[in-house]
């Protein structure tokens, strides 16, 4: 997560707007599935700061650091939760 913060970082700075930018992300409340990623995300895109190829390229970099990512958002039933309903046991 450093590394795709440092680069949309970097990115925020092309911004006119910058300072007043990170103060709005300061302030920024985020509810699943609308993150400050997305949000920061979407204003460079349409700011004209960040090209669709650049966030393709920013995307799979990080998904290829972090192939295995998805199983941390598993809900704990979700991975093992089958073990106990074989013997009649509850979690």
């Amino acid at each position: 997560m450093d590394t795709l913060t440092h680069q949309l970082d970097e990115l925020i700075q092309r911004l006119e707007d910058a300072p007043d930018f990170t103060e709005t992300l300061e302030e920024l409340k985020s509810v699943y599935p609308f993150s400050r990623y997305e949000y920061i995300i979407s204003a460079l895109l349409a700011h004209g700061k960040l090209t669709f190829d650049e966030y393709l390229a920013i995307r799979d970099e990080y998904v290829n650091r972090n192939l295995y990512l998805h199983l941390y958002e598993m809900a704990p039933r979700t991975f093992g939760g089958h073990v106990g309903t074989r013997t009649g046991m509850q979690y």
